[in-house]
This record gives structure tokens, sequence and C-alpha cells, in this order.
């Protein structure tokens, strides 16, 4: 692909990510991961206002987020979603499997933050 091309789609990917909660807007995959390694001691903080998104996604019911209501909180299949999301960022999730686990170990089977 061409540089512009590629910087294009970047553009656009972190547009989708700043803008309001109200739009419905999924955060990237990798920008949940670099948010909630925040969370985990990882990263940038999680008290940046660019995470209140992505934090705020891994904890809202299935339909709107990452936790699964069947028809009360279902803390395996939250926790499993959660880890097959993170594991869609490409190359993050790869190149950092010991981050994952430390955010699913204090993260993946929660309800609230």
């Amino acid at each position: 692909m061409k540089p512009r091309t590629l910087a294009a789609i970047l553009v656009l990917g972190l547009a989708a990510c700043f803008t309001s909660a109200q739009a419905q807007v999924i955060p990237l995959p990798c920008t949940v991961l670099m948010c909630m390694a925040g969370t985990s001691g990882f990263g940038i903080s999680a008290a940046d206002p660019a995470c209140t998104v992505p934090i705020a996604y891994w904890y809202l019911p299935d339909g709107t987020g990452l936790a699964v209501y069947d028809p009360y909180f279902d803390s395996v299949d939250s926790y499993n979603v959660r880890l097959a999301f993170l594991n869609t960022c490409v190359p993050g999730a790869a190149a950092n499997p010991g981050v994952i686990a430390t955010i699913m170990a204090k993260h993946g089977y929660a309800a609230t933050p």
C-alpha cells in the first residue's frame, strides 16, 4: 500500500476513536489494548481522556461493548469475548502476550472497573 493510503486509514481510524461515545463508536482493538494496559500498570495512563471510550467499551454490555449478559453478567463469556477482541490487535497482541495476560487477569472477568 502507498504511504498516503496508509496515513489516510490511520487518520480515519484515530478520528473514529476520538468521537463522541453517543455515536456508538467501537474503539479499535489496539486502542482498547493500550488503555487497558494503562489500567494494569503498563503504557499510557488510564486517566488519559482518550481512554474514556475504550475503557467504557470494555465494561459495557454486549451489543454496545465487551461484557456479556445472558440475562445476568457472564464472567466466563465476557473473558473469552474480551480476549478474542484484544487478540485482533495486530501486531500488538502477538508482541505483548504478557501485557494481555495481565490485563485479562486483572480485568477479564470484571463486571465493573
